[in-house]
C-alpha cells in the first residue's frame, strides 16, 4: 500500500489539458494497462489495434518530442513528448518519424554508421500541439504491429491512460472466468484431498448470470485462490485482455483486491508475485493470484487474502468480482467445504483374498490397482469403521499383489521425463513450503516402480501421497541441505539423477555443486527459504554445452533484484575459447541467450548452462542474388540473417553496405530480414551490397554480392 493513496492523489492532479485520442484510425484495444508480461512485470501502456500500417499518429496534447530511440528490439522505434502538463507521452513500435525528426534519425544512423540511435531534444527544436502528427505506426520492436501508448506523470508513475479522459472503442462485454486454482499453502492443508495446486473448471450460470465450478471444492488448512480470467473488448476482437480489477470476498467482505491504476518501477518490480508461474506451467494457463505471497505489499493490491479453514467452517463462501474499465464486471461464486485431511493406514488381509485398507474420509474414492487392473468389487464399510476393501480378479494370486502404502516404497505408476530411459513416464518436481523442501513424483497407477532418495547412505522412503482417479502423488520430504541422489527403479532399468538442496540467504554466496554459485543482493525479502538445484553433468540437450546445467524453481523468485549466478566450464579452455562462451537458458525446448561470458544475472526461474558458441551468423540472400540486373529504382535489397545462439543486440546489429558505404538498413529480429528501401536512384552499370553480421560473442560472416542498374 506503499503507493496506493498518493497515486489516487496524483491521478487527480495528473489530468492532460486536452486529451485528443492519439490514433484518429482506430479506437480498438488489444493491449490494456497492467496486463502481466514475460519478465515478471507488467503492462505500462496500452495497446491500440492497428489495421494498417503507417497510420498518423497524433500529439494527445501541446508539448514537444524530448527524446527519439531506435532499435530493433524493445520499443523499436520510439517517441517521448514531454507534455506542458509536465507528464510523458510514449509512442512506440512506430514505422516512421514527422518530417524533421525523420531526416535528424537518419542523419544520426549514418554519422555513427549503426541502425541504433538515441537522440534527445530541447523543448525549442521540434514543438507539437494536439492534433499534429508526430510519427507513423508500424511494427517495430517486439510483437505484431500496434501502437504501444504510455503515459507517465511528473514523478515518471506510469498511469492508466483510461484513467485520464482518453476514450477508446465502446464497450459492453464483460470479463471471462476459465478456470480457478486453489493452493494449499502448507504441507499439512489440503485441497480435494492434494498436497498441490488442483484447478477446478468453470461455468457460466444462464440463469444466475454467475460462474459456477464444475467440482465442489473440499479443503482444510491455509489456502489461496488463484484465477484465469480475461476481458474482451467485444465479440469480433478476439484479443484477450487484462481486467481493469479484481477481488475476493468472503461473505460480504472483502479481503483482497488487485487494481493497477498507477504504479511506481518499484511495484514493477514486485507485480511478479502476483502470477503465478508455478500454475501456469503445471495447467497451461496464466494465473493471477487472489492472496498475498510477497512479504511486503505491491501497491496496487489490497487485503492478504490467504484463507484458513477448520473444523469449525462447515462451507465458507467466497466470491470473485472481476471488471473492466467500462463497468462491466462478471462473478465467479466459490463454496469451499472444510474436510479433513486424508490419512492412509495400514493394509489388512482376510479370508477370500479381501484386501482392507484405513482411511479417514473413506468417500473420497482412491483408485485401486492390482497388477495393472482394477478389482472386481469395492467394499464400503459402514460410516464411522473408515476404511474401504477391495476383492481381487479371479484371474490373479494373492501372490502377485503389489500395493503402494505408506510404510513401503512400491509404487504403481508410470515415468513421465524426457531423460529417463523408462517406455513409460513419470512427473518429477519439487515445491518449498514453509517447512521445507518436498519432492514430488507424480504418476499414473499402472506399473509397479520402486522409488529410493538416498543422502549419505541413509534411505528417504516417500511418507506422504495422495491419490485421485487420474493420478498418484508421492512426496519426500527434505529436511536438510546437501546432495540428494534420486534412484526410479523398474524391473532392470534405472533412472539416476541428483537434487541439490541449499538453505537461501540474502547477501551471502551459495556454492553450488558443478562450480557453480549464486549470489542474491542483500536486502531481498525471499519468499522461502529453500531452494533445490538440479544438476546434470552428462546434458543431452545440446552438443556445446560446457557445465553443468542447473535448474532453479520458480519458488525462489521473483526478486527485486537479480540474482548473480556463476557457472564454470567443465572442459580446458584456453582465454579465445572462453570468449566464446555464454550463459543460456532452456525454455519451452530451446536455449535462450542470457548474457555474455560465464557470469548472468537472472531474475527468472529456468535451467541454465553455459554455452561454448564458436558458429558464425549466416547470410542467406533475399530480393536480390550475386550478378542479378535491376531495371528500376526504387527497390528493396533484402536478405535473411540468422544466428544459432547468442544473436545480436544493439551494439552488434546487421550491417549494410552499398558500393561500401553505409545505409541505415531495418532489421526484423522476428522474421530475422535485414532490408533497405533504396531511396536515391543509382546509376546504371555495376554496384555492390555487403552485408556484415557479427554476433554477441564475435563470430563474424561477410556477404558481398554484385548487381546492375540497367539503362533505361
Amino acid at each position: 500500500m506503499k503507493y496506493f493513496v498518493p497515486a489516487i492523489i496524483l491521478l487527480l492532479l495528473f489530468v492532460p489539458l486536452l486529451a485528443d485520442w492519439p490514433l484518429p484510425g482506430s479506437r480498438s484495444i488489444s493491449s490494456t494497462f497492467g496486463e502481466y508480461r514475460s519478465g515478471l512485470r507488467i503492462h505500462a501502456g496500452i495497446d491500440i489495434r492497428t489495421p494498417v500500417l503507417a497510420m498518423p499518429v497524433v500529439a494527445p496534447i501541446d508539448g514537444w518530442v524530448e527524446r527519439l530511440r531506435v532499435s530493433p528490439w524493445g520499443y523499436g522505434k520510439v517517441l517521448y513528448l514531454r507534455g506542458v502538463d509536465g507528464g510523458d507521452y510514449i509512442f512506440a513500435h512506430l514505422s516512421g518519424f514527422a518530417p524533421g525528426l525523420a531526416e535528424r534519425v537518419v542523419e544520426e544512423q549514418e554519422k555513427r554508421r549503426n541502425y541504433f540511435v538515441e537522440l534527445w531534444f530541447s523543448d525549442k527544436e521540434f514543438p507539437f500541439f494536439a492534433g499534429d502528427t508526430i510519427a507513423f505506426t508500424g511494427g517495430t520492436g517486439i510483437g505484431r504491429p500496434h501502437l504501444h501508448f504510455e503515459v507517465r506523470d511528473a514523478d515518471s508513475h506510469p498511469t492508466n491512460p483510461l484513467e485520464l479522459g482518453f476514450s477508446p472503442m465502446p464497450d459492453t462485454t464483460p470479463p471471462v472466468f476459465y478456470s480457478l486454482v486453489v493452493v494449499p499453502l502448507d504441507i499439512s492443508s489440503r485441497v480435494n484431498g492434494s498436497l498441490l495446486p488442483v484447478e477446478i473448471p468453470v461455468f457460466f450460470d444462464e440463469q444466475k448470470k454467475v460462474y459456477r465450478l464444475r467440482r465442489r471444492i473440499f479443503a482444510s488448512g491455509n489456502l489461496g485462490f488463484e484465477t484465469c480470467v480475461y476481458d474482451y473488448e467485444r465479440e469480433e476482437n478476439p484479443n484477450h485482455l487484462g481486467v481493469y480489477s479484481l477481488s475476493l470476498s468472503l461473505e460480504d467482505s472483502t479481503i483482497f483486491s488487485f487494481s493497477p491504476v498507477s504504479f511506481s518501477y518499484e511495484d514493477n518490480a514486485d507485480a511478479g508475485f502476483l502470477w503465478d508461474i508455478d500454475s501456469e506451467e503445471r495447467f497451461n494457463r496464466r494465473f493471477v493470484r487472489l492472496f498475498s505471497a510477497h512479504p511486503t505489499d505491491v501497491g496496487f493490491t489490497k487485503g492478504d487474502g490467504k484463507i484458513n479453514l477448520s473444523e469449525e467452517d462447515s462451507v465458507l463462501f467466497f466470491r470473485v468480482i472481476a471488471s473492466d474499465i467500462h463497468s462491466n464486471s462478471s462473478s465467479l461464486f466459490l463454496p469451499v467445504h472444510y474436510s479433513p485431511p486424508i490419512n492412509i493406514g495400514s493394509l489388512e488381509r482376510t479370508e477370500s483374498d479381501t484386501f482392507l485398507f484405513f482411511s479417514s474420509q473413506p468417500d473420497t474414492g482412491f483408485s485401486v490397482l492390482v497388477d495393472g487392473r482394477r478389482p472386481d468389487k469395492l467394499i464400503r464399510f459402514e460410516e464411522g469403521e473408515n476404511r474401504l476393501g477391495f476383492i481381487l480378479p479371479d484371474s490373479i494370486s494373492g501372490e502377485t499383489i503389489k500395493l503402494f502404502f505408506p510404510n513401503s516404497n512400491r509404487l504403481f505408476l508410470s515415468l513421465q521425463d524426457a531423460g529417463n530411459p523408462f517406455e513409460s513416464r513419470v512427473s518429477f518436481d519439487y515445491t518449498v513450503r514453509e517447512t521445507g523442501l518436498f519432492l514430488f513424483f507424480e504418476f499414473e497407477p499402472q506399473k509397479p516402480v520402486e522409488i529410493l532418495v538416498e543422502k549419505s547412505g541413509d534411505t528417504i522412503k516417500p511418507t506422504l501421497f495422495f491419490q485421485s482417479a487420474d493420478s498418484v502423488v508421492a512426496a519426500v520430504p527434505i529436511r536438510a541441505e546437501g546432495r540428494y541422489n534420486v534412484i526410479l527403479r523398474h524391473c532392470d532399468i534405472s533412472w539416476n539423477f541428483t537434487v541439490d538442496v541449499c538453505r537461501l540467504k540474502a547477501g551471502k554466496k551459495l556454492s553450488l555443486p558443478g562450480s557453480a554459485a549464486l549470489y542474491i543482493p542483500p536486502g531481498q525479502s525471499l519468499l522461502l527459504p529453500f531452494s533445490a538445484f538440479e544438476l546434470q553433468d552428462t546434458p543431452a540437450i545440446a552438443e556445446d554445452i560446457v557445465s553443468p546445467v542447473v535448474r532453479f524453481k520458480s519458488s525462489l523468485f521473483p526478486l527485486k533484484e537479480p540474482a548473480r549466478l556463476t557457472l564454470s566450464p567443465g572442459i580446458p579452455l584456453d582465454r579465445a575459447g572462453r570468449r566464446k562462451l555464454a550463459v543460456g537458458r532452456f525454455w519451452r525446448g530451446e536455449w535462450y541467450f542470457v548474457s555474455t561470458g560465464e557470469i548472468a544475472y537472472i531474475n527468472l526461474p529456468g535451467t541454465f548452462a553455459l554455452i561454448l558458441d564458436t558458429v558464425p551468423p549466416v547470410v542467406i540472400p533475399g530480393s536480390i542474388e550475386d550478378g542479378d540486373t535491376l531495371s528500376y529504382s526504387p527497390y528493396i535489397i533484402s536478405a535473411l540473417v540468422r544466428d544459432n545462439f547468442s544473436g545480436f543486440d544493439n551494439h552488434c546489429i546487421p550491417t549494410m553496405y552499398i558500393d561500401e558505404q553505409f545505409v541505415p538498413a531495418e532489421f526484423d529480429p522476428e522474421s530475422e530480414r535485414l532490408y533497405y528501401l533504396l531511396k536515391e536512384p543509382l546509376s546504371p552499370g555495376e554496384h555492390t551490397v555487403s552485408i556484415v553480421a557479427v554476433d554477441r560473442l564475435g563470430n563474424r560472416t561477410e556477404c558481398e554480392m554484385t548487381f546492375f542498374i540497367g539503362g533505361e
